[in-house]
């Protein structure tokens, strides 16, 4: 794929308004600041959360997007990676998301850790009158349901021990 056909293509993705919007670097500030001031009340209301400040990005990096082509499929459509590093959730969302990520498969017996499980699970199972199909995914997460994903977080939260957590359970709601 050269150069021209590439920019073409990832401008074809970021033109779909109901997935990607334009926002200018002011805006992005804003929003950090907004953010940083949200988490801020959040933390401060506690010793634990009061260790997690260090972790606001004050100077924020817009983010960045690549597309990368599916050349699996026809046309070789382009998949949208972002780069997050520097943004001002990054840091933060690594510490809270340690305690998340240990509890994997705790509400759900569906998790594949990767593709060696998957072949492990498939070996494993029996497709006797039963259909096994593959689902594929368009785009990664933009279509998930806020109210979803928040009540799915706090399945996993009231599982937890609070002394993991890097804030007390009250005061992630």
């Amino acid at each position: 794929m050269d150069k021209a056909d590439y920019v073409k293509k990832t401008k074809d993705l970021l033109s779909d308004t109901s997935t990607y919007r334009a926002q200018s670097e002011e805006q992005t500030k804003e929003d950090t600041c907004g953010f940083n001031s949200d988490v801020r009340k959040i933390l401060k209301r506690t010793n634990r959360g009061n260790h997690q400040l260090r972790f606001l990005e004050e100077d924020p990096k817009t983010l960045t997007l690549c597309g990368i082509p599916k050349t699996h499929k026809p046309g070789f459509p382009m998949r949208s990676i972002t780069n997050e590093i520097g943004s001002a959730p990054n840091k933060l969302s690594k510490i809270l998301a340690k305690p998340l990520t240990s509890a994997l498969g705790t509400i759900s017996d569906t998790h594949i850790k990767n593709s060696s499980e998957l072949i492990e699970k498939l070996n494993t199972t029996y497709f006797t009158n039963k259909t096994q199909i593959s689902l594929d995914v368009i785009t990664l997460y933009t279509h998930t349901s806020l109210r979803y994903a928040i009540s799915a977080i706090n399945k996993v939260i009231n599982n937890i021990d609070e002394n993991i957590l890097p804030i007390n359970k009250r005061d992630s709601k």
